[in-house]
Parts: C-alpha cells; sequence; structure tokens
C-alpha cells in the first residue's frame, strides 16, 4: 500500500508500532530527551 500527505504519515506510524518504533525515538536527541522526562514525570510512569 502506498499513499501520500497525511496517509502517508499514518501508515508510517502504525508500521513503526509494528516495528517496536515510538515517535519519539525519531525525534533529534534534544527532543527526545524532553519527551521522555515529561513521560517520566507522569503517575503511570514505572521505570
Amino acid at each position: 500500500m502506498t499513499g501520500t500527505g497525511l496517509l502517508a504519515r499514518c501508515l508510517q506510524h502504525e508500521a513503526d508500532h509494528l516495528d517496536g518504533i515510538l515517535c519519539i525515538d525519531r525525534q533529534d536527541d534534544a527532543e527526545h530527551e524532553r519527551l521522555m522526562a515529561t513521560l517520566r514525570d507522569t503517575a503511570w510512569f514505572e521505570g
């Protein structure tokens, strides 16, 4: 299946799930760290 625009982005997002890749894994190092810090501060994080 191929797509363009938003459909292509959605397809890549879902394919990433199958490969165990999260959207934050595609961020640069600084943004990845910022997002992880935000996640670590949540009540449900068990790291």
